[in-house]
């Protein structure tokens, strides 16, 4: 595979991964944004939407991280499962498969 090639790849997985990092950022606070409500107005029985928009900011972060640790194995599965090692550029796979490589070096010490 020529370099022109591996890059014009990892621009195509860059844009990829980035859209759906997205899609899933989003979905993750429309779940937590769901769950806080039947929480706080079903459970709870509060009256005001005071609550929410305090828990707001704590769901926004707290999306975000989630979505850091489940986009990241999500693309270490992909690169494996489809075999994009070979086919992006090197930094990019070794970035998301330097942990995985890591502990397959532990393992077979």
């Amino acid at each position: 595979m020529t370099e022109s090639e591996k890059k014009r790849n990892t621009v195509i997985f860059t844009i990829i991964t980035a859209a759906l990092n997205v899609v899933l950022t989003l979905l993750i606070i429309l779940a937590l944004f769901t769950l806080c409500v039947i929480l706080f107005y079903k459970v709870l029985n509060f009256q005001t939407s005071i609550a929410i928009q305090i828990a707001m900011p704590i769901l926004l972060i707290g999306s975000l991280i989630i979505d850091f640790f489940i986009s990241i194995r999500l693309i270490r599965i992909a690169i494996i499962k489809f075999g994009l090692e070979d086919k992006i550029n090197a930094k990019v796979a070794n970035q998301y498969l330097h942990g995985k490589q890591r502990h397959a070096d532990t393992d077979n010490q």
